[in-house]
């Protein structure tokens, strides 16, 4: 059998799938591409202080982001419904796809699909992405057993089964669009970050639940240190924390790219801001695998310690954004 492989690149970063996966479908390094990247990515949600005393943790990610819905600007989206097909059907249908150049967005059941953590120990739905078929298997993305993003190859019939064990009806196929800008958009920029540092969000054009029942901005950093409280008596929430560490550590990674091109348009503080950034990036990092060391010792003044720690970045990212948007003309 003919081997049919999609391009796939390295994603700038890649923390949790339903960002990772469009971002491996773009060419970071065209100039074209890396404005759209620059243009997302900037706002953060998360439950509200209220939400994290009900439910025990933050969900803290990136808004607007969550679904492949959300990225119809750089990709045409098809949504396929599978009501009443067969796991020949189902297989059938994303073979086509691929060699129509569409990559296919699926959700499985990880229990039945081979080289992922969940393999054949615990139910958990989750995103595959596919990018190639050859000799009856399908050549896909995702966290594998070693729980590193990373490429793997598995059965046709893993995939077609563990879509029908779960529980999802559509499978989303994407197709990259043409980018044809490139300018950096100073203006457009500037007010995503106004935004994000006063915790509000205009985009009307999301996934999910209604907008008053999300936190935005630097606002998820008080939700996040309750969801971190809470791990004194809920110990098993340790792993969502942990990613959500991880996003807030990806997000201050996209910061100093995007301050990179504010530097290149000469904003003043541009520079400084960038090691700021950077700095941010190393401490959350830091943070995350102190909270891995807890997951193992459950020692409570590591919670304090990453507590304290979140108040405060969050205030030194609030004074470093004011100063640098002080410098931006209106």
């Amino acid at each position: 059998m003919t081997a049919n492989i999609l391009p796939i690149y390295e994603p700038i970063i890649h923390g949790r799938m339903y960002y990772a996966f469009p971002l491996c479908l773009i060419d970071a390094s065209d100039r074209h591409a890396q404005s759209w990247i620059m243009s997302r990515f900037v706002q953060l949600q998360s439950h509200t202080l209220a939400q994290v005393e009900q439910t025990g943790i933050a969900e803290l990610r990136f808004a607007n982001a969550d679904h492949p819905a959300c990225y119809t600007d750089a990709f045409e989206v098809e949504q396929v419904s599978m009501d009443g097909m067969t796991q020949s059907d189902i297989t059938s249908y994303i073979r086509k796809a691929i060699t129509l150049h569409q990559y296919a967005y699926i959700y499985v059941d990880k229990f039945y699909v081979a080289d992922n953590p969940f393999s054949a120990k615990k139910h958990v739905v989750q995103e595959s992405l596919i990018y190639g078929d050859e000799d009856g298997k399908f050549h896909i993305l995702g966290f594998n057993r070693n729980r590193r993003f990373d490429k793997s190859v598995v059965s046709h019939s893993d995939i077609a089964h563990g879509f029908l064990n779960s529980a999802t009806s559509s499978i989303y196929f994407l197709r990259p669009k043409a980018f044809h800008q490139s300018a950096f958009d100073l203006m457009d920029s500037r007010e995503q970050l106004n935004q994000y540092l006063l915790s509000q969000n205009a985009n009307v054009d999301y996934v999910g639940e209604p907008r008053h029942e999300r936190a935005f901005g630097l606002q998820v950093y008080a939700s996040l240190q309750q969801s971190i409280r809470n791990l004194a008596d809920r110990k098993e929430l340790a792993v969502p924390n942990i990613a959500y560490l991880h996003i807030l550590a990806e997000h201050k990674k996209l910061m100093h790219k995007r301050l990179q091109g504010f530097h290149g348009h000469g904003v003043a503080l541009a520079s400084e801001s960038m090691l700021q950034y950077q700095a941010y990036e190393k401490q959350l990092m830091k943070l995350r695998n102190d909270l891995i060391k807890y997951e193992a010792n459950h020692k409570v003044a590591i919670l304090q310690q990453i507590d304290d720690s979140l108040r405060i970045i969050a205030q030194s990212e609030k004074q470093c954004l004011m100063g640098f948007l002080d410098c931006i003309p209106c």
